[in-house]
């Protein structure tokens, strides 16, 4: 008899998969516990066994189906809504400019060009980089909504 006892995946692999050492095997025959132990994994699996088997009272394939309707549907009216607010700001951009262009240009008169080259470098990427962020965390937001 070995002085350790098995541990309890030897005894589940004794039990269920029928593979074990010889020496694991005459252990549970002589170890009290460990042949409880056995004897409660069989009876598990005898118990599992005897279970009816799952169905579904409803058709699965079509549930699936209209829930990856909905979220075609869903996808492009969050395209619809992106180009409506892109064309929003491309608008409004063309608008100040277009009523404050020579006022923003005499911000920039007084500034070297390589100053103000890379005040307006910085500023669209970090509003790229913001942008970015923020759709990223929508679309998270909207999936986790939309699934749980």
């Amino acid at each position: 008899m070995k002085p350790t006892h098995p541990t309890d995946r030897q005894i589940q692999q004794s039990v269920f998969e029928k593979k074990y050492d010889e020496n694991v095997a005459e252990h549970i025959r002589n170890c009290g516990l460990c042949k409880t132990k056995a004897d409660q994994y069989a009876l598990l699996s005898e118990g599992i066994g005897q279970m009816e088997k799952s169905s579904f009272d409803f058709d699965l394939n079509q549930v699936v189906m209209e829930k990856l309707a909905e979220g075609q549907t869903k996808s492009s009216s969050v395209k619809t809504i992106f180009h409506l607010v892109a064309s929003m700001a491309v608008l409004s951009v063309f608008t100040i400019s277009f009523l404050f262009g020579s006022n923003i240009l005499k911000i920039f008169s007084g500034i070297k060009p390589i100053s103000a080259g890379l005040i307006i470098t910085t500023f669209v990427s970090l509003f790229m980089v913001i942008s970015i962020d923020m759709i990223r965390k929508y679309k998270e937001q909207i999936k986790a909504f939309n699934f749980n």
